[in-house]
């Protein structure tokens, strides 16, 4: 297959480097929105273990709703178990 690269005009040759770059952006898409959910769902599973262990503790909901406030009002980067040594 290599050896057709160099029988290919300009054009040719253009529209083939424009569908590898296709390509290309279609997985880095594909793969950041993958990441971005498994993230989310790893987020989504610390915030619900945060939530048992303080049940588990004794706290009372307004406790827990104060711990998970200022989880949200937290810096960039901040985790449930971040707020909850707080």
């Amino acid at each position: 297959m290599l050896e057709q690269l160099p029988r290919l005009n300009g054009g040719e040759f253009l529209g083939l480097c424009a569908l590898g770059l296709g390509l290309v952006a279609i997985l880095g898409g594909i793969t950041k929105a993958m990441v971005r959910h498994f993230r989310r769902t790893q987020l989504d599973e610390m915030e619900a273990s945060l939530k048992m262990e303080m049940i588990q503790r004794g706290m009372s909901a307004g406790e827990i709703k104060q711990v998970l406030e200022a989880k949200m009002g937290g810096g960039r980067g901040d985790t449930p178990i971040d707020a909850a040594n707080e």
